[in-house]
């Protein structure tokens, strides 16, 4: 038997399981990233949500219109890109001069 997972399928787990981890606790947040376009580095789709951070850590990705944070940041209108962008090189002349 072929199991067939399509993009669709894939976006739809995806999807609950943010909307579920969003609402499974009253959680209070040291940041929340609230309303920016998010884009994870895996080549998948763009995703308007919020961002929960407490301490380093992203702990929750979904709607958290509702949540408790320390402090929200509003990033309608912007791209928000978690994780590390290592711009680091050995190249001998500059990144721009070497494509």
């Amino acid at each position: 038997m072929k199991i067939r997972i399509t993009k669709l399928s894939v976006y739809g787990l995806l999807l609950s399981i943010f909307c579920s981890t969003a609402g499974i606790a009253q959680t209070s947040y040291d940041i929340v990233i609230s309303g920016g376009r998010i884009i994870d580095g895996t080549g998948n789709p763009w995703l308007n949500a919020d961002i929960g951070i407490i301490g380093e850590r992203i702990v929750s990705i979904g709607d958290l219109s509702q949540a408790a944070a320390s402090q929200v940041i509003d990033a309608s209108g912007l791209t928000v890109s978690p994780g590390f962008i290592d711009p680091h090189t050995h190249a001998i002349q500059g990144i721009f001069d070497v494509p």
